[in-house]
């Protein structure tokens, strides 16, 4: 495919999978797609034993790779096909150094595939983080993850369900008394959609 051919692909896959969801058909071309986009953006080629790591994250399985094998790589199938197919997704490191060097490392594969990439760091303000939390693809440490959603909770004083969500918005005064407290909010979700 030239390159035309190939944008005009990515475009037409990433209608059918957020009509169609992950089938196993979606799955095998967008994995094709995304070890293409790879290759061409990065000079790196999966190989078969990242694939079947790639499929292995995208069903919920724990894989088990040694140091340079390839993870970062093997990441970007799952991420990036939940992603073409409007799932936000989130990858979790353990510390800033491999969220920021991973996140900058894929981002051309994202970038060519339409997806925006954020990251998250010790040192961001609320708007920043909110921000980064509102891209497709969002590179961040368990702890900063772990933190946000709990601070989101608080803020939220147990309302995360979207009925709670709902019947607050039909309360009569909320947009004024709620409005700026749930503004603060950091993590995407339903009330983040309004």
């Amino acid at each position: 495919m030239s390159d035309r051919q190939l944008d005009d692909y990515i475009a037409e896959l990433r209608q059918t999978l957020r009509r169609d969801g992950l089938t196993g058909t979606g799955v095998v071309h967008s994995f094709a797609l995304i070890r293409e986009v790879a290759g061409r953006e990065l000079g790196m080629w999966h190989f078969d034993v990242q694939l079947l790591g790639g499929l292995a994250i995208l069903h919920g399985n724990i894989g088990q790779m040694q140091t340079g094998e390839g993870k970062t790589l093997t990441a970007t199938l799952p991420v990036a096909a939940a992603g073409l197919a409007g799932i936000p997704v989130h990858l979790v490191t353990v510390n800033d150094y491999l969220t920021a060097r991973d996140a900058e490392l894929m981002t051309p594969v994202y970038a060519r595939l339409g997806l925006s990439v954020g990251v998250i760091v010790q040192g961001l303000s609320v708007e920043e983080r909110q921000q980064q939390y509102s891209c497709d693809v969002v590179y961040c440490t368990n702890n900063e993850l772990a933190f946000d959603y709990l601070k989101d909770s608080i803020l939220l004083k147990g309302r995360a369900h979207p009925l709670h969500l709902h019947a607050l918005r039909l309360q009569p005064g909320y947009r004024a008394a709620e409005q700026a407290s749930l503004q603060q909010l950091m993590l995407r979700g339903c009330i983040l959609r309004w």
